[in-house]
This record gives structure tokens, sequence and C-alpha cells, in this order.
């Protein structure tokens, strides 16, 4: 509600804030600018509420414990009035401020700075200074951690991971023997053993083992994570002159192995409206690698490891059959959706398997005028002739492999349209600084602010994901032609196994190591795609479709 205090003092708060990093480089603390606050409030004859300090908060965070008791306060209608020493001590962001000055008026209150000067273009300048400022140190601070880590070394900015530990100086990582053991277990159970994530996550969760923060209960994502992480895969001295500098490589051993810490992954964010923070990962040429102690847990238990783990999703045991393309393998051609199990019985009590459209079993032909269902034995035999067929042929899948290759290769030249959004991201921000300025001018209102600034971001995150996502294809791409020879050599030991003796569990197993995805037409003729081309002759057919009504 808005403050109706007509008469007496005005009713203050008097506001702190210093981060961590301007208190070691200015010295400007906070009872230093208390001091100072009070010695105006006596001298302005101002009632003083309350003191409220943001200790070791950076000014472009708007969701500080203290910005938060402010707003409480004047929204109880208990202030006219919240001063601080500088401006920069409230926001280092112009947005921020504005918003600030915008709902804080609705409710009667005003922002106060020492250092204000009554003119808003002036106020102004100060504002886009601080935010300026504030830039800048955040890129001196990232890119000297960035540089670190080029050099090799650690970057102590989170907690160790599991089964490591800071040294003294916190500028290297120690093998916490302890927790190691346990890093070692999950890849024993998961690799050699082949237990499923969830069956090692109750495993340790019955076993009493803590989890990384002391917990009783463990995640599948957190064992997921482990498997996948560098840290627990021993490098030998040729594979990280491929990661690291020349520099980094002369300082480490040759006889030695060493783990990989990645650092630079993630790009964090805050949603300015929730304050919920989201990350999306960087293109992978962003990553640095870091060498770290070997972890000894053996190289073939986590190769084997991450081969189970490969694209595993929960599995149907409906009917208590293994339905061999389930798991996300298989989808409808309209709508995209994964096709779902089911069976039915008929009079007489035979009983029949389908792969169903959810979407059109669930909310009819107007949302996907597909078909709704397809019976599973057939579509299963189907996709496994074709793929068997491929398989069977060594030659046809190199030939195979290549075509793919140049196919994405001709599809992925993108250079000029990634350019092209590079300079759209650009002219955003470039737009959004200027909307920012037209508001200070008084030439645009709050609400047409909010709602150039909500459009603009739309555009930007679209943007963003379409740059990513030629990133992410170009790097995919690239993978793959250096991987190629490796990938063929695993598939042509495939093809001298006896193929048509592998149950559906390991049919399974080897759709997901071929990343299989298999989308189904209302013809029931299913489409193909893997990291090698399932293209058949017209001659295999006729043997494909004879073979796709046998029995299962």
């Amino acid at each position: 509600m808005p403050n109706t205090n007509g008469h007496g003092p005005k009713r203050a708060i008097l506001y702190a804030r210093v981060s961590t990093d301007e208190q070691a480089r200015s010295g400007y603390s906070i009872p230093d600018q208390f001091k100072e606050l009070r010695g105006h409030a006596i001298r302005e004859g101002y009632q003083v509420v309350e003191e409220i300090e943001d200790e070791g908060y950076s000014g472009g965070d708007p969701y500080r414990p203290g910005l938060q008791r402010v707003m409480q306060l004047a929204e109880s209608g208990e202030i006219d009035i919240v001063i601080a020493a500088k401006r920069d001590r409230f926001f280092r962001s112009r947005l921020h401020r504005l918003l600030w000055d915008k709902d804080l008026a609705d409710l009667g209150v005003k922002l106060i700075s020492l250092n204000d000067t009554g003119n808003r273009l002036a106020d102004g300048f100060q504002d886009d200074f601080a935010e300026w400022e504030r830039e800048m140190i955040r890129e001196r601070t990232m890119s000297g951690k960035l540089e670190k880590a080029r050099e090799g070394e650690i970057v102590a900015s989170c907690r160790p991971k599991y089964g490591f530990a800071f040294t003294s100086e916190k500028d290297d990582l120690l093998v916490s023997e302890e927790q190691m053991t346990v890093v070692r277990r999950i890849f024993e159970m998961v690799g050699p053993e082949g237990k499923t994530i969830n069956a090692t996550r109750l495993a340790l969760s019955r076993q009493g083992v803590p989890t990384a923060r002391g917990a009783r209960s463990w995640s599948a994502q957190a064992i997921r994570d482990y498997v996948l992480d560098d840290a627990y895969k021993a490098h030998d001295h040729q594979e990280l002159a491929e990661l690291v500098s020349a520099d980094v490589l002369r300082s480490l051993d040759p006889e030695r192995r060493y783990g990989v810490w990645w650092f630079n992954r993630r790009q964090w964010r805050k949603d300015h409206r929730t304050g919920k923070k989201s990350y999306k990962w960087r293109p992978r040429s962003e990553w640095i690698a870091v060498p770290i102690p070997d972890p000894s847990v053996p190289r073939e238990w986590v190769d084997l490891a991450r081969t189970n783990i490969q694209g595993n999703r929960k599995m149907s045991a409906l009917g208590k059959r293994f339905w061999e393309l389930s798991g996300g393998i298989v989808r409808c051609d309209i709508c995209g959706h994964t096709l779902t199990t089911q069976m039915t019985y008929t009079r007489r009590g035979k009983l029949y398997f389908y792969y169903t459209c959810r979407t059109f079993y669930e909310k009819g032909r107007d949302i996907c005028p597909g078909r709704i269902n397809f019976r599973a034995a057939e579509l299963e035999n189907l996709v496994w002739s074709r793929v068997s067929e491929v398989l069977k042929r060594p030659d046809r899948l190199r030939q195979g492999l290549e075509r793919m290759i140049e196919r994405e290769r001709g599809e992925q030249d993108q250079a000029q349209e990634t350019v092209r959004l590079t300079r759209l991201l650009d002219e955003i921000e470039a737009k959004r600084a200027r909307f920012q300025h037209l508001y200070a001018e008084g030439v645009i209102e709050m609400e047409d602010l909010r709602a150039r600034l909500s459009e603009l971001d739309a555009i930007y995150s679209e943007a963003q994901r379409r740059r990513d996502d030629l990133e992410a294809r170009r790097k995919d791409l690239k993978e793959l032609e250096q991987n190629k020879e490796e990938l063929l050599a695993s598939y042509e030991i495939l093809a001298r196994e006896r193929l048509e003796e592998l149950s559906p569990e390991k049919r399974n197993g080897l759709y997901r190591r071929l990343n299989l995805a298999v989308r189904v037409p209302p013809d029931g003729e299913p489409k193909l795609s893997a990291n090698v081309d399932l293209t058949i002759s017209k001659n295999a057919e006729s043997s494909l479709r004879s073979s796709a009504t046998s029995p299962a």
C-alpha cells in the first residue's frame, strides 16, 4: 500500500552494499558507508527505521536479501525513502534501477543516493557507467579464470568433484580415496556387472553410502553424471596432447595418466523476473581441459559403463514382453510423439501387442491425423530386417557412413547464417540499450519499455538457439569424421556375429549403439536414421517385406 505519512520527519532506510571484490580493491566497507549515511540522516532530520546491508552481493543481482527487505517495508507503508552512499550501491544495472524506481514510486517511496545530481540525464550517465564498470570487472575476472585454466590450473570457484579434494592453496586437486572407492564401485556396477543406473542407485542407498552432499538417497542423475564425467576417465599422454596446450603438456609426466576437468562448459543466466538460474551448454570448442590426478578407475570399466547407458531410457515391460523399439526409439511421423505400448485381447482371449501414437489415442485425429496403432511384431521385424541387412555388408556400411557425412557436410554449409545470427544478437543488445535511454529521457513509458524488452528477449533467445544448433551440428559432424574408422570397426565386429540369433534385449542395445531413430508414417513403412546410412537397395525390398510378416 502507498505510504500516507504526510507529517513529521521522513522515515528512512539506510542501505549499504559491497561485494567481496570491491572491498578488497577499494576498502569501501559496510561500516564506512553506514558512518556516512548516519551523518547525512542526522543533518537532514530523517527518522532511521532500519539499517540494511547486502555484504558480498553483486550490484547486478536484484534479488539480494536486503533489497527484498526494502520492498517488504515499502509495501507495508513503513518507509518514505531509502538512502545509499552512491547510486551504484543500489544497482549496477540501468534496467534494474529504472524498474525499481517505478515500482517504489507506486508505493510512495524514493531511492536517494548521496551522489545524486538531481539531473535525470546526469544520473543516467552514472548508472550507465556503473553498469559498464561491472561488465568490465566481470570480463576481467572471467578472463583471469580462463587464462588460469588454459595454463592447466584448477579454478576453485565451486566445490571439488566427488572423489577429489582441494589442496591447501586451492590450486590443484587430490584424490579423496574414501569417496573415490565409491566412484570405482559405481563404474564396476554399471560397467562389467551390467547393472542399470536405477539398480546402482538403489544399491548405494540401501548400503547407506553418503552422497557428495551427505544425503542417504542417491539420484539416478548423479550416477549418470559420474559415468559421463571425464574427471573419472584416465587419459594417456597422446590423448591429452589433443586437449591441452603444448606448454601444459610439457609440464605433465608422459608416463602417467590423468583425468580431465572441463572448465567453461556452462553459460549461466538468471531470469530477471523470477530470479531462477538456468544454464545452457557452451559449444565444445569453448571448453578448456585441465589435467587432474588419475582417479584410478579402470579405463575399460569407464568405456563399458558409457556404452551400457548410451541413450538408455525407461523400457516398457507391458505384457511381460521386451519391446525392442520402446524407450524413445520409435515415434509417430506425423506429430513426432514417442509411440507408447499397448496390448489387447480378442473375445477368445488371444493377445495382441501394438505400438500406439499417444497423441492420436488420447486427443484424436484433429490433433494428430495419423494412425492409432501398429502391430508390434510386424514393425519390429521390419526394422530389424532393414538394420541387419546393412550390418551384414561391411562395404555398404562404409559407403553409407561416407554418404551420410557428405550429406551432412552439404547441409551444414551455414557459415553466412552463423555470421548473420551473430550480427542479429549484437543488434538486439544495441536496441536494448537504446530503449533504456529513451525511457530515461522520458520518451517512452515503463509499460512500453517492458513490452519492447520482452519482444527483444524472445527474438534474442530464438536467434541464440539457432546459432547454438548450427554450432552443435558442426561439432557432431567433426566428431563423426574423426571417429569414422572406429565406428566402422565396431560395426564390422557386430556383422561377424550371428545377428539372426540376437535377443530383443540385445537388438535394443544395438539400436542404441547405432543411435537409431525410427519414425512411422500412417502407411506403416518405417523411416530409419542412425549414425550410418541405412538406405538399402530396391532388390532387398521384397525380402524385407516377406521377413516382416514372418513370426516374431
